[in-house]
């Protein structure tokens, strides 16, 4: 260029006019506002657009990749329509939303050939997902399930007879070696909070069913699907016929996925095109949920299926991952995992949808990571929720996309496995055992309780802040409270050098149930290997007869520890109740926590060395102690505190507020420990009744057992009849009765229909002033807890509720704020009961 001769560029651009106009991208819901540019070679130039799926200022045209993705909600939704049946003249809403996703060919064959006519919700959108937000009982839910209010809502509105979002509880067993396959708590029994919360059924609202079913037994779903026809005059022969077309219909749907799948997979690899699975729960193929993310990653040119194709292609390992597979969607998730590890193809990733506020995924996330790591893969999450915005998701995707590209090829990086807990063998039984600390009034019990098992073992002392410090560092910060508590406090007891890694072994109970405390094992020791604790086996503690731990040296006779620990639990609920009367009544100041933990410890030492009765005459000495202590028996305000196990009972974790309410002349009402565990036997028999377990010899024994246990329990119950504030209680079987108004009594993860069930008997006392504790985003609790909240004071209006989540960024000072209120409104209007002078 001639510097004595600059270009004009003012009069360039007047020789070269460019055209310019305004338009709205209507490639999605953003419609963004573009400027378009008309160059006079022809050439078009955007401005504006957050994204380039539609417009782009690129010189090449990107082929499209084939979304599978996509394509299964229309195999599982898009049913052919079949032959007319007789009607029955009943309009029945099936709401278009998590478990669904899996089933609905099924139910829909099986409803459409017994005569019902079914009405599919509506595709979700964001006004759909806004009609339901009032019924919404909890913030911090996922968003899947606040979406369902809306699809509920929209069928109540249409005017069907009914609506129909079943039970399900197991899943099909799709892999013989896995330990179950449960449905998490929201998945199984959101229909609870949906009836509960909308008031459906009530003032002219379609009824909710939700029948109790289980797809893992044929037989059993066979009797669940014909209990719930039948009463609407569903004839035997009719029914057959309807569910042997219902089981085809989900047979053929899931077959035709795994075709169109395998096929893909095969073009992508011959065609060398990047593949991806996308891998999440069924329900997240609802495009309002996944955020476009399938089609983001087809418009970049890659081939999506979903984790359903690749999980049938590849026999699972579970030896070889730290978590227990017990829910049929991590499950396959999982398997996903593997396959894509499995992989040589570097084209060849998986990216993983996961909700804000998913329980289960909170650690999924971090085997799926590791599988995926040792075979050089990327690993790529995909966080959603409420908020529409995809531009963090196109991001990362699309920088996914590039490193693929600009990665040589064949460069596939190499890492080492995983490390692995050790499995406790024979040569570790002369280990000595640690465990973590659970509460003040039965702690002490445990340590003489592992003995007659043949083991040492020390209780950890009382957890603190130190505990929650190692916990946030060791485990996944989205696991529930109680297990960043005592993970942390298990590796913090190895950091302070209190024990020696090669000579301790750590035990941790272990549920086998629907929510995440089943796993708190593998966790613990994914915790001790990120330490640097290697070499500490791990053992679980339970009676579950399930693949969940590897721990072939730990040899136990529980029959032996059967008749002390129910004597040993009776007692330890009985000096409990006494306390916590007395403590609000005592003479002087810790007089009464002297009385109790004398006598903990006393019943402690009985445990081993002499007969089991041997515990109600000491009762009767603590009777007559805790009588001693009382200065009065005239009425206090009274607080109950119900809610999740850990932190009902455990006082560091629910920042000593049993204390803090004492303090301030406030009686708390603490349910007994022993009813969490007594609930078995109703359990059983509500399985049994609804079609989820078949009867066995051992059913034949549990009536027997229970009677026994009973005859104890009104030996206790007559023991503190001689104690001045004696309150009778309720046995379990009454208690069951009472929440079974509330919510259904195969509800039996957490705490269960526990938590309503000691709610009701708290109203019949007149204690109607309720606390209930829970770890934030606990799945149980979003059910039977916050979930029914409005069930719960439909049918007893009186009762005053406050929830409380903890973690650990909770506030002391909100928690206490909270219970300022309620204790100021109960000492205004007390309701205690007026108590009968005995003794």
């Amino acid at each position: 260029m001639d510097a004595t001769n600059p270009i004009n560029i003012e009069k360039l651009c007047a020789s070269r006019p460019v055209a310019m106009r305004t338009a709205h991208c209507r490639g999605c819901t953003n419609n963004c506002a573009l400027t378009i540019f008309h160059s006079p070679n022809g050439r078009k130039y955007f401005v504006g657009n957050n994204c380039e799926r539609v417009f782009s200022n690129g010189d090449g045209e990107l082929e499209r990749g084939t979304n599978l993705f996509t394509l299964r909600n229309r195999i599982v939704f898009e049913r052919p329509a079949a032959a007319k049946a007789p009607s029955l003249g009943i309009r029945i809403g099936v709401p278009r939303i998590l478990g669904m996703f899996e089933t609905f060919p099924f139910w829909d064959a099986l409803l459409t050939e017994c005569g019902f006519d079914v009405v599919l919700s509506p595709p979700s959108d964001q006004s759909l997902y806004e009609r339901g937000l009032g019924s919404v009982m909890s913030d911090n839910i996922c968003f899947p399930a606040k979406l369902a209010h809306g699809h509920v809502a929209d069928l109540a509105a249409a005017g069907v007879d009914r609506i129909f979002y079943p039970h399900v509880v197991y899943n099909a067993r799709e892999d013989e070696t896995a330990a179950n396959t449960y449905n998490c708590p929201i998945v199984s029994a959101y229909g609870e909070v949906l009836r509960g919360s909308m008031g459906l059924g009530v003032n002219g609202t379609p009824p909710l069913d939700a029948p109790a079913v289980s797809f893992r037994d044929e037989g059993l779903l066979k009797s669940a699907c014909r209990g719930y026809v039948q009463p609407f005059g569903v004839s035997r022969r009719r029914f057959d016929g309807a569910f042997s077309a219902a089981r085809h219909a989900q047979t053929e749907c899931r077959a035709a996925l795994a075709r169109q799948g395998k096929a893909l997979v095969c073009e992508a690899e011959k065609r060398r095109r990047p593949l991806v699975v996308l891998a999440g729960r069924p329900y997240h193929a609802d495009p309002l949920i996944e955020h476009q993310t399938s089609e983001i990653l087809a418009d970049l040119g890659v081939d999506v299926v979903p984790a359903d194709v690749a999980a049938e292609m590849v026999a699972a390992q579970w030896s070889d991952m730290a978590v227990v597979s017990q829910w049929s969607y991590p499950n396959r998730l999982l398997k996903a995992a593997q396959w894509v590890a499995a992989q040589k193809n570097p084209d060849v990733q998986l990216v993983m949808i996961t909700s804000f506020g998913c329980g289960p995924d909170a650690f999924i996330m971090d085997e799926v990571r590791d599988v995926l790591a040792a075979a050089g893969k990327i690993f790529t999450p995909i966080k959603v929720d409420d908020i529409a915005s995809t531009g963090s998701v196109r991001l990362r995707l699309r920088s996914l996309v590039e490193t693929l590209r600009w990665r040589p090829a064949g460069n596939r990086i190499s890492c080492a496995p995983p490390v692995r807990a050790p499995v406790f063998t024979k040569k570790d039984r002369k280990r000595t055992f640690i465990a973590p600390y659970f509460a003040d009034c039965y702690t002490p019990f445990m340590s003489p309780a592992f003995r007659l098992l043949g083991y040492e073992m020390k209780v950890l002392p009382p957890p603190d802040a130190l505990s929650v410090e190692y916990g946030m560092q060791y485990t996944n910060n989205e696991v529930c409270y109680p297990a960043i508590v005592v993970i942390g406090d298990v590796v913090k007891a190895f950091a302070r050098g209190g024990y020696d890694p090669r000579t301790t072994a750590v035990v941790m109970p272990q549920t086998g149930g629907q929510c995440r405390a089943t796993s708190y094992v593998p966790l613990l020791k994914r915790a001790l290997i990120a330490a640097g604790y290697c070499d500490v086996p791990v053992v679980a503690a339970s009676t579950k007869r399930l693949r969940i731990n590897d721990q072939p040296g730990f040899k136990t006779h529980m029959l032996r520890l059967l008749k002390p620990a129910v004597y040993a639990l009776l007692y330890a609920d009985a000096v409990a109740r006494m306390y916590y009367r007395a403590a609000v009544r005592e003479r002087r100041p810790g007089e009464a926590l002297a009385v109790r933990d004398r006598f903990l410890k006393a019943g402690a030492a009985l445990i081993g060395r002499e007969r089991p009765a041997a515990f109600l005459p000491l009762l009767d000495e603590a009777v007559d102690a805790f009588n001693a202590v009382l200065a009065d028996v005239d009425p206090r305000p009274r607080i109950a505190l119900v809610g999740e196990i850990y932190l009902k009972y455990n006082a560091f974790s629910h920042m000593h507020i049993v204390d803090w309410m004492m303090s301030r002349n406030v009686e708390v009402v603490v349910p007994p420990l022993f009813d969490f565990f007594a609930q078995y036997f109703v359990n059983r028999q509500e399985n049994r009744k609804n079609h989820l377990a078949r009867y066995s010899l051992v059913s034949s024994l549990e009536g027997l057992g229970e009677r026994w246990i009973g005859r104890r329990l009104r030996e206790y119950e007559t023991a503190l009849q001689k104690f001045r504030l004696f309150e009778p209680s309720f046995d379990i079987r009454r208690k069951a009765a009472l929440a079974s108004e509330i919510v259904g009594l195969v509800n039996q993860y957490g705490e269960g229909w526990l938590i309503p069930a000691e709610i009701a008997c708290l109203s019949a006392q007149n204690v109607r002033d309720v606390v209930c504790v829970q770890p934030f985003g606990c799945i149980a609790n979003h059910v039977v807890a916050k979930g029914i909240e409005r069930a719960i004071k439909r049918r007893y209006p009186l009762t005053n509720l406050l929830f409380l989540d903890f973690d650990a960024g909770a506030s002391e000072v909100n928690v206490l704020n909270r219970l300022y209120f309620m204790v100021d409104n109960v000492k205004a209007t007390p309701k205690g009961i007026p108590v009968p002078q005995t003794g």
